[in-house]
Parts: structure tokens; sequence; C-alpha cells
């Protein structure tokens, strides 16, 4: 491809979009630790300098992608919730978090990289900016939570949700579409080094994901479930 500067906001937001697709292209053969810039560079047919006029690094990527697919679960899940009856049952909150969990395959594979392998290789500016998303998504999942809920702690309710995604991290790459991700024996340490920011909002676009085919690996799902019915149960109870 040869590059011409985006000048227009559009133009802009376009290229963007376009190195945010390439990544997305690169996952689904490969893990988030093996994909590295000059991949992503390479998908989309610019150079990698190029590049980081619209990202300082591949953790700014990966980072991106992550907070939209959270902020689509946490969208999907507060929907879910409110149709949910007054005082639900752990295992009722349990199912619905891993069903809308199952639809964002992508999640899946970003999870343990962000909780387990991102590093320090973002901008300040980004990383407050993560952290600031991360937290105001923890706070609309406690909320939905409440809304079916109102006698939970608040404090309760933020930390299921952090034990939850850090579960997730070790057991998810169970689900994913390939077979070598990242081993899932990382879930306990997950759980207890997750951190106590959360959930986002975003401003990136909808992305098409393909649901999980559960025929493939019950008993890695019925794990899972398990694993997510157990934090329920704990908090809940």
């Amino acid at each position: 491809m040869n590059w011409i500067r985006a000048r227009q906001p559009a133009q802009k937001e376009e290229r963007r979009q376009s190195i945010l697709d390439a990544a997305t292209d690169l996952l689904r053969d490969d893990r988030a630790d093996r994909v590295s810039l000059g991949h992503i560079a390479s998908r989309c047919g610019f150079a990698k300098s190029n590049v980081y006029r619209y990202f300082e690094s591949k953790e700014e990527i990966f980072l991106t992608l992550y907070l939209f697919d959270t902020e689509q679960w946490i969208r999907s899940l507060a929907g879910r919730f409110s149709g949910l009856p007054l005082h639900p049952t752990p295992d009722a909150i349990a199912d619905l978090v891993f069903e809308e969990y199952q639809r964002i395959p992508r999640l899946g594979e970003l999870l343990p990289w962000v909780y387990l392998s991102f590093a320090p290789a973002l901008s300040p500016e980004f990383a407050d900016q993560f952290r600031e998303l991360d937290r105001r998504q923890n706070d609309r999942f406690v909320d939905g939570m409440l809304v079916v809920l109102p006698d939970l702690d608040t404090e309760a309710a933020g930390n299921l949700f952090r034990q939850i995604r850090g579960a997730l991290a070790g057991l998810g790459p169970m689900l994913t579409w390939r077979s070598d991700s990242v081993p899932s024996a990382a879930g306990a340490s997950a759980i207890e080094t997750s951190q106590a920011e959360e959930p986002a909002t975003g401003t990136f676009e909808t992305m098409k994901d393909t649901p999980l085919d559960e025929s493939e690996s019950p008993d890695e799902i019925g794990i899972i479930r398990e694993a997510i019915l157990h934090l329920c149960r704990e908090t809940l109870r």
C-alpha cells in the first residue's frame, strides 16, 4: 500500500480502525504475546513507523480492543441483569456472566494477556486513560448488580467482578479457537493479582464476534462455569 498521510479526522479514524482490524485478524491465528507491532503493520499494509502515528505500542492496540470487548460484555450484562427478578440466585448471575462472556471470543484471548503478560510499554497518558476506563467498567458492573441485588455491598460486588475476570484470565484460554493459548494453570494467581480498578466507556466501532461452539469443549466449559459459579456463591450466599 502506498502511504498517503491521513489529514481529515475521518481518514485518521479509518486508518486507526484498519490497525485494530489487522490486530484482530492476527489474534485468530496466534496468541497476543506472539503478535508484534511489525506483524500488525504488515497485515494492514503500513510501515511500522506509520503505525506509531496512531498507537505507541502493540500494548496500546490490544488494550484498546480489550476495553472495547469488556465494555460490550458489561453493556450486555447490564441489560440481562435488568431482566432478572429481584434477588436472583448466584447460579442465575453466574450463568448470565458466562453466557455473555462466551459471545465475545476475542476477550477470551486478551484477558490472560492483560492480566498476566501486559507490561510497561504504555505511555503515561494511555495508562491513565486505561485505568480510568477500566474503573468505570467495574462501576457499571456493580450498578447492574445492585438493580437486582439492592442489599449487596458495593465493595463485594466490585471484588466479585475482579475475581471473575481473574478466573477467566486463567481459565478462559480453554475456550478460544486455538488449543495452544496461555496455560490455564495461571488462574489462581490471576485472581490474587487482579487489580482493584475496572470497566469503562469507549468510542470504538462495533466489531463482529463469532459465538463459541460449546460442543467442541464441554469439559472445559464445565470447569469455567463451575469457577464462576463458585465465586458467585461465595459472594452472594
